[in-house]
């Protein structure tokens, strides 16, 4: 049979058990409704459900059978059946709400990874760091219920023995009271009140539970802001103690649920890395800048290429000959230059693995 007329058979049998009570003790007839509409919320649900009703009807209709036949014990027996029946059904209930509440935290992880994996394309992508970090603050608020997520970051001012931070990005939900730009959170002190936090997030640990069990310095702070419940990791680039981040909530101070501190920890791990290769392509880009002024201030035509015989490289000597700008003569093969290839004396042939060949041109 399949689940639907499980569950109705096993309802039948409950209403059997009930009037069979009633009848027995002459119950008004208010109080048997009442009997038997009480489990139809429970069973309706279990209607949706893939259920064990047949297994919780068969007792229940052996207790009823030995109750028409033993007609002395008619009422206990009854009572016993139909009080077996309501708490079969609260037991079945119990196990829909709880594969319900499982199912509902499973797709709520997964939106939570999958927004941070989106998100950390934009750290990288994003044309400006800004932007990226705003778009994973955004997206993994609206997944995981928090009530603000937000980064600090350790102030280049702040000394060794007296070392700052101040907050440099925020997401807040609706109705949540932002700090973005108070004053007050902008080199903010860690010592003496906060000297706790850099200790454990200076050695990687992070700070999580209910703020009413935190020191008295610290709730004094927290609670301006309305925090009931903070979880913050450290954010660490290049093995430094960049910062921290953080999630807030505002609502209670139930624990934080296991799937929230990785993604916490995912989040500063990720941030970190960022961070780390902007500032590499940063060094990068002044490294570049800087050979490309040492290179224009050279009196010699300084020409690069590749393997295609295209150019990767032009000082600003030889596309001042030609009348030209640097940028436009990037990618243009050699050959469409005569001039440029019969005035070049050729270089040795570079090493193996190398990719272009340096020509220099006499002024």
């Amino acid at each position: 049979m399949t689940r639907s007329v499980n569950t109705i058979l096993m309802y039948g049998i409950l209403a059997a058990g009930i009037s069979l009570l009633a009848l027995n003790a002459t119950l008004p007839l208010v109080v048997w409704l009442i009997l038997l509409l009480a489990p139809l919320p429970l069973l309706a649900t279990m209607l949706a459900r893939h259920q064990r009703a047949v297994l919780y009807a068969i007792p229940i209709l052996s207790i009823l059978v030995v109750a028409l036949l033993v007609r002395p014990g008619m009422v206990t027996i009854s009572l016993a059946a139909a009080a077996a029946g309501i708490a079969l059904s609260l037991t079945e209930w119990t196990a829909v709400r709880s594969s319900r509440f499982a199912q509902a935290t499973a797709e709520q992880n997964d939106r939570l990874f999958h927004a941070l994996a989106q998100a950390t394309g934009h750290l990288v992508n994003a044309p400006d760091f800004s932007t990226g970090v705003n778009s994973v603050l955004k997206a993994l608020g609206e997944a995981s219920g928090v009530d603000r997520i937000y980064i600090f970051e350790n102030d280049q001012v702040g000394t060794a023995d007296k070392p700052t931070c101040s907050q440099r990005y925020e997401w807040v939900r609706t109705g949540v009271t932002p700090f973005l730009d108070d004053p007050a959170l902008q080199h903010f002190p860690y010592f003496p009140a906060f000297y706790r936090w850099h200790e454990h997030l200076a050695r990687g640990e992070q700070i999580i539970g209910a703020i009413s069990t935190f020191p008295e310095s610290e709730r004094t702070v927290l609670k301006a802001q309305a925090i009931q419940s903070i979880l913050v990791a450290p954010i660490e680039v290049n093995n430094r103690f960049w910062g921290f981040a953080g999630f807030d909530n505002c609502r209670d101070d139930r624990p934080w649920p296991d799937h929230l501190i990785a993604i916490m920890r995912m989040l500063t791990l990720n941030i970190g890395a960022a961070i780390a290769w902007r500032q590499m392509q940063d060094r990068l880009a002044n490294q570049e800048q800087f050979m490309r002024t040492v290179l224009d201030a050279v009196p010699a035509m300084i020409a690069v290429r590749d393997k295609q015989g295209r150019l990767e490289l032009v000082n600003r000597t030889l596309a001042d000959l030609v009348h030209q700008d640097p940028t436009d003569l990037m990618g243009r093969p050699v050959a469409e230059l005569p001039w440029l290839a019969s005035a070049a004396a050729p270089l040795p042939a570079p090493p193996a693995g190398r990719a272009e060949e340096v020509r220099f041109l006499p002024p």
